[in-house]
């Protein structure tokens, strides 16, 4: 048998600019298109079918043709719910899936496999569905649920007559990645003899396949698309061949438009001046080297040797952008906030001719506040000038913060 593993579509994102729905959709028309020249027995989707709960009309409707396309060669779809698909609890039931959208009469080829929602509609064969002689076992993003739902709705429904395959939208410790803090199951918790191959979204990245000591063939098809700028640029899906073995092989696609972040760091000290310079040339080179519409994010990062942030001419940069926005290259351009460090001699130089007291008697306008702040302010740098009240991080321990406070408020009360 041949298929196709894909996910992550993501149809109908609109970040950072509302033309970046168009490049979804055509990813996704390139991914049907190649599909469809390869002749084969069905299609797997593992979840983040659209971008959101309540995605446009127009994006539904681009959706659902490109489906009837697959319906009119008999080429089935089975598709899971990412977290994006909306509903992962009981609460979240009542309101429904995305994914329900593709419920199209000229669609009749897609099956929704999700344990719930196949609990909720009573369907006999609860998350999962039998082609032939496989059996195709589905399991949405569930949170922390997942493996519970695993061990509920998976294991006891895995059959030793047929071909296993399982669609999960998770983490997976020790094969994608794994963020502090998010859900995620692991490894070993699919590492069954009884499963020929495990087909994972949510992380967007295409990873290689890995084969378990069971057998077990567990690869991530990655997004179709770009979702955000620290994505790598490769972008496409799987074709699987199970056999007597199971051959996983990568179809790339191109897309249409190109987001990127331009870097600009330096390891010494450079006037403000230089970073936009450096910025607009290597945007310049940028918009030379491709014909495809671009989305820019510019981050700069590095010493000064002079002045402060607010000396780097940022509307300069801006306007060298817009050129290219008239032009129609730039679809999207942005500065992300500079991390840009004053030398700590010339930092002490601003510092030493800066006066506090005539500063805060500026802003304040009232003698008897301005009395008040510089004396927490003197507190504060006393405290902070002492190495023995400050942590590891230079911030103040907990009972030289605490002096602090009570300078506070014996001013201005609690």
């Amino acid at each position: 048998m041949r298929f196709a593993h894909l996910g992550d579509t993501h149809l109908g994102r609109a970040y950072p600019t509302t033309q970046r729905v168009s490049s979804f959709n055509q990813a996704f028309e390139l991914v049907i298109d190649r599909i469809l020249r390869e002749e084969l027995d069905f299609v797997i989707h593992t979840g983040d079918f659209f971008d959101k709960y309540n995605p446009w009309p127009s994006v539904v409707k681009f959706a659902t043709e490109q489906l009837f396309r697959l319906q009119e060669k008999k080429i089935p779809v089975f598709i899971i719910r990412g977290n994006h698909d909306g509903a992962f609890d009981i609460q979240g039931l009542r309101r429904g899936s995305s994914i329900e959208l593709t419920n199209h009469p000229l669609a009749e080829n897609v099956y929704f496999i999700d344990p719930l929602f196949d609990k909720a509609s009573c369907v006999d064969t609860i998350g999962y569905r039998d082609f032939h002689d496989v059996r195709i076992h589905g399991l949405g993003y569930y949170s922390t649920e997942t493996p519970k739902h695993l061990e509920n709705y998976v294991t006891p429904n895995l059959s030793d007559e047929a071909v296993n395959i399982l669609l999960l939208h998770t983490f997976v410790k020790g094969y994608t990645l794994n963020p502090a803090g998010e859900p995620y199951i692991n490894l070993q918790d699919l590492d069954t003899s009884l499963l020929q191959y495990v087909a994972v979204g949510h992380d967007h990245r295409m990873l290689s396949p890995i084969t378990l000591k069971n057998g077990t063939v567990i690869a991530c098809s990655g997004s179709t698309e770009l979702w955000d700028f620290r994505e790598s640029r490769h972008k496409g899906f799987y074709l699987v061949e199970i056999d007597n073995a199971v051959k996983v092989k990568p179809a790339m696609i191109e897309t249409s438009q190109m987001m990127t972040t331009i870097e600009i760091d330096s390891p010494s000290p450079k006037p403000p001046e230089w970073y936009v310079e450096k910025a607009k040339i290597e945007l310049k080179k940028l918009v030379n080297a491709t014909d495809k519409d671009l989305i820019v994010r510019v981050n700069m990062r590095g010493p000064l040797s002079r002045g402060s942030l607010i000396d780097i001419p940022m509307e300069e940069l801006d306007l060298f952008a817009l050129e290219y926005k008239k032009k129609g290259r730039l679809l999207y351009f942005e500065i992300i906030p500079p991390q840009l460090l004053i030398e700590s001699n010339h930092m002490a130089m601003l510092l030493e001719h800066f006066d506090v007291e005539q500063f805060l008697d500026t802003i304040l306008l009232d003698k008897g506040l301005v009395k008040d702040v510089y004396s927490v302010y003197q507190k504060a740098n006393e405290l902070l000038a002492d190495d023995s009240n400050l942590t590891r991080n230079k911030n103040l321990k907990k009972e030289a913060f605490d002096v602090l406070l009570d300078e506070i408020v014996k001013r201005w009360g609690s």
